[in-house]
């Protein structure tokens, strides 16, 4: 995989990005160049300001070069004064100063009772008064006037306290204990000791892969500690043996053998360690709210316009013919647009062949003809599947649409999506196979109707425009950034996301305001999702999601291939097969099994057509025991229908018919049996002969 530069990708910051970072190689950082090469912390400086767009960063650059310096003698002085970018870094609170070459170490009260080993005798920052020191507070003050800290209480100078039956009194930021012999009253627990001057950092099952640091322990603590060879397990709070540790993932502990799902591999703990699958995952394009996308290869983009944009179809290398376009239409007073109408078809332009599933808000789904798409209801989705395709669309019935292809498709998609070649640098390619320049350009060359409105950059500060709801949607957002998803944060960064949803909280200004906050909100949940991590992030006063009926309640993780009544009896194979992460929705209770349509779920029983021998089949299952090369037996509304003698009986094998013909209105007879038309479905027709076309009753 090639990995473009940051600064090919963000092209419309490069210029900006050499020219801020070119001060490198003038005076007075000169004065270095022979003692720390400068080219590596130019080309830092050029990738930092390209990847987070914003100019400032080449202060940090500059100072990490500064930093180095001086740790090998060469002081470069106060630049900051030169580069008035950068000058408000020298700018400190009264009482303190601006030091380019500042002594770090036992600069704080904190710093003197630590036990840590300082080497950090030159750094840049804003420092007290000589004799003086920060205290806990960040104020200056003499070092006989510290104060102390003890399991997060600070106590004033001269302040003392009891630990165990010894005396601590605080002395210039540090702890002057009485040395008493104290008498074992503590009982421990199993696998545990007693020790009268306890580890001052326990090996736990989280940290115990990591090298042990032996640091100075400067007063002996009594208590109980785990024995020679056991470890801490923070979630049953005992001392264990390392190989009965669990693993840890998005939060939460898994026990042994217990597993989780990554997007399409599945992970399983074996010896407190994830052996996971390797499985090439299908790729994923996204696109929700105020038009934001998310091309297969990771490319993130948005954009203003009201149009019907092609996302994604098929290239001429592909022996597949597909595309999914998607209609935008206003969705605020300041410009703002968001999907109303989503299309899917294949076979396009194969007058016999083609198909099309439209997906319009507020409308039932259905495909023009039966047998090309499988169309399910999971949660808050629908899936729109092409058969034997690859192709799966997913849609939240609202604005926020995800397209999921195969890897066979690679380098043979092109659209709003880009091309699926593992590299996002060359995802702005237009019809005419050229790489346009920016997101405008690019998206303009997708739209289907020429005269229609044409797409243009989104405001830089919508909250700007609507200065009202800003307070509003910041504090609304910050969720996507506090506790409540802190468990996903390492696994997908929130950063995008919460700008992403404050611009859409502060666009949404017509109508629908909460919607817009949820769907964006939702769309980093569902990325943790992918990632394996599960948050109960909705509530009665955040995005609340009402489930209806009985046996329904509401997960953020329920199953995206669930057991139906259509698939009840071979559910474990579709279970083990389920290609998709998990979703948000109203799940079935335990004992209870969801409608086709995912809106109601009921009893075990209600789905069982009829039971033979201890086998229950659902309606519509082919019952092998009473079915041979001449007969084929299915059970339908609770009854036994049977086409054809069986072999056994002198019937013969039918011959293939390549269609079964077309209907309407009432019942049809075939075979000499008298069939409803909604008997006839699609998979009963393809499991009785190859090729058989039937088509849909209306």
């Amino acid at each position: 995989m090639i990995l473009a530069e940051p600064c090919d990708i963000h092209r419309s910051y490069k210029l900006r990005a050499r020219e801020s970072c070119e001060v490198i190689t003038a005076a007075p950082f000169t004065k270095c160049h022979d003692v720390v090469n400068y080219k590596l912390y130019f080309a830092h400086c050029k990738d930092d300001i390209c990847n987070a767009e914003d100019v400032k960063l080449q202060c940090r650059a500059l100072a990490d070069y500064a930093i180095a310096c001086s740790k090998l003698g060469v002081i470069i002085g106060n630049w900051r004064k030169i580069i008035s970018e950068c000058a408000d870094e020298t700018k400190c609170v009264t009482g303190t100063s601006f030091k380019e070459c500042a002594n770090a170490c036992g600069s704080s009260c904190g710093a003197l009772q630590s036990s840590f080993v300082c080497d950090e005798q030159c750094v840049p920052g804003c420092t007290c008064p000589d004799g003086k020191v920060f205290d806990y507070n960040g104020k200056c003050v003499a070092v006989t006037e510290c104060s102390c800290m003890f399991e997060e209480i600070i106590y004033v100078a001269g302040e003392s306290r009891m630990q165990d039956c010894n005396v601590c009194e605080c002395h210039r930021g540090k702890w002057a204990c009485t040395d008493n012999i104290c008498p074992i009253t503590t009982k421990c627990s199993l696998n545990e000791e007693f020790s009268s001057c306890m580890k001052s950092e326990i090996q736990t099952c989280a940290n115990m892969h990591l090298p042990v640091i032996n640091r100075k322990i400067e007063k002996c603590i009594a208590g109980c500690q785990c024995k020679e060879s056991f470890v801490w397990d923070q979630t049953t709070n005992q001392c264990v043996t390392p190989k009965t540790c669990p693993c840890y993932h998005g939060g939460r502990s898994y026990c042994e053998s217990e597993t989780m799902q990554q997007d399409c591999n599945t992970c399983r703990c074996l010896g407190n360690f994830w052996d996971c699958e390797s499985n090439e995952c299908a790729g994923m394009c996204r696109a929700y709210g105020d038009s934001h996308y998310t091309t297969f290869d990771g490319k993130d983009y948005q954009f203003h316009g009201i149009n019907v944009f092609t996302l994604v179809r098929s290239n001429k290398k592909n022996e597949h013919s597909f595309k999914i376009s998607i209609e935008n239409i206003g969705c605020g007073s300041k410009g703002g647009t968001c999907s109303k109408c989503v299309v899917f078809s294949i076979n396009v332009g194969d007058i016999v062949k083609e198909n099309t599933v439209e997906l319009v808000r507020g409308k039932s789904v259905k495909a023009k003809k039966v047998g090309d798409f499988e169309i399910t209801y999971v949660g808050m989705w629908v899936f729109v599947k092409a058969k034997d395709l690859g192709v799966t669309l997913q849609w939240d019935k609202k604005t926020t649409v995800m397209v999921r292809i195969d890897p066979e498709h690679k380098e043979k998609v092109e659209g709003l999506c880009g091309d699926f070649d593992d590299s996002e640098s060359n995802d702005y390619r237009n019809p005419q196979e050229m790489i346009e320049v920016n997101e405008i350009s690019f998206v303009n060359s997708w739209k289907t109707y020429l005269n229609g409105s044409q797409a243009e950059e989104v405001p830089v500060e919508m909250c700007g425009l609507n200065n009202h709801r800003k307070y509003w949607a910041e504090r609304k957002c910050a969720v996507l950034t506090g506790d409540t998803f802190s468990a996903c944060h390492a696994l997908v960064d929130p950063k995008s996301y919460y700008r992403s949803c404050v611009f859409d909280a502060c666009a949404c200004d017509s109508g629908g305001d909460c919607e817009c906050l949820c769907t964006a909100l939702h769309a980093y949940a569902q990325e943790c999702n992918r990632k394996g991590v599960h948050i109960y992030w909705r509530s009665q006063d955040l995005c609340p999601l009402m489930c209806m009926g009985k046996h329904r309640e509401y997960t953020p993780c329920m199953s995206a291939c669930p057991q139906t009544c259509s698939n009840y009896n071979m559910y474990d194979k579709i279970k083990n097969n389920c290609e998709f992460a998990c979703v948000e929705g109203c799940g079935c209770d335990d004992g209870t099994i969801a409608s086709n349509d995912g809106a109601v779920c009921m009893a075990l029983d209600s789905c069982v057509c009829k039971e033979i021998d201890g086998v229950a089949y659902a309606d519509g299952d082919k019952i092998e025991s009473m079915s041979d090369e001449c007969r084929s037996c299915y059970c339908m509304d609770h009854d036994i229908h049977c086409l054809g003698l069986s072999c056994y009986e002198g019937g013969i094998v039918p011959e293939l018919s390549s269609s079964l013909g077309t209907f309407s209105g009432g019942a049809t007879e075939y075979g000499g049996f008298v069939f409803k038309p909604a008997e006839l479905t699609p998979a009963l027709c393809s499991d009785l002969y190859d090729n058989l076309v039937c088509k849909r009753f209306e």
